[in-house]
């Protein structure tokens, strides 16, 4: 497409069971790629999906091609990255994958793994950006990948978006983000784990606690105990291939919720629902 020297091209990365790589002229972009996907990495090229993001003599100056054929023009390079990321998520979450998808963030804290499910604007997000502030590491912020043979959480540790009222709600946050994205100027800010001084899980955990979320602004923060019954309704309401799986899913949920302890998290402050959480860490099954 263009000259054979005029791309830089990155190295491989495997979001979920989708692999791909990245090749751009565009020098505000060519860093910002492998800092943001550092922790999707990956070695193995065979089969990867090839990105190219690209300066070109257009209206809108920046073009995003996947495999050749172009998917979106755009006006700035931030913008071109964002194309990036949110064609890269869609297309991890919408192809088949052998392990049930639950709309949840995740974390493991002093050896318990917490499982958040809930519906956007929860605040499930803020809540494992608070926690790896706290000694935690980092899973996943928004697709909790659950094998149905092991009932265990394998890790899907993509920056995270957050919005700029959510940085701010993070201590000392807002100074540790990439440079270019500190301004807070912009509807999505993207988060490393290494923003927040943790690190990714690298490998599948058990889940033990699973906490449902509701940030509820001017509410007291409250912990309640979940009933077995409606933690299983949570994760399937919030599970976004279930039908996939029939009554095997279900079976796989089941032996899950009766593994982990279940409790229901009103957010109206997060220093409060923080503390909450760490005290479940200590608390005997």
């Amino acid at each position: 497409m263009l000259a054979a020297d005029a791309p830089v091209r990155q190295q491989t990365f495997r979001a979920l069971s989708y692999s791909f790589r990245v090749a751009t002229n565009v020098p505000e972009v060519a860093p910002l790629v492998p800092a943001l996907l550092g922790d999707l990495r990956d070695v193995r090229d065979e089969g990867a999906h090839l990105y190219e993001l690209l300066r070109e003599p257009a209206a809108r100056p920046f073009s995003a091609y996947v495999d050749g054929e172009l998917v979106r023009r755009v006006g700035s390079p931030l913008a071109l990255v964002d194309e990036l990321l949110w064609h890269v998520n869609r297309e991890a979450l919408t192809r088949p994958d052998p392990r049930i998808g639950i709309h949840a963030s995740a974390a493991s804290l002093n050896g318990r793994t917490f499982l958040f499910p809930a519906p956007a604007g929860s605040g499930k997000t803020t809540l494992v950006a608070g926690l790896l502030q706290h000694g935690a590491s980092y899973m996943t912020d928004e697709a909790a990948l659950i094998a149905p043979e092991t009932i265990e959480l394998h890790p899907y540790p993509k920056p995270m978006w957050m919005a700029p009222g959510a940085i701010r709600a993070v201590d000392g946050l807002r100074d540790r983000l990439l440079p270019e994205y500190r301004s807070l100027s912009r509807v999505r800010v993207y988060v490393r784990c290494t923003d927040l001084g943790a690190d990714a899980v690298t490998m599948p955990l058990p889940v033990d606690l699973v906490v449902a979320p509701s940030y509820r602004q001017g509410f007291a923060t409250t912990l309640e105990p979940m009933s077995r019954a409606e933690c299983l309704m949570t994760l399937a309401n919030n599970a976004f291939n279930l039908h996939r799986f029939g009554r095997q899913g279900v079976t796989a949920l089941e032996r899950l919720v009766a593994a982990s302890r279940c409790y229901r998290l009103t957010i109206g402050d997060l220093d409060e629902a923080l503390r909450a959480l760490e005290a479940l860490t200590g608390t005997e099954t």
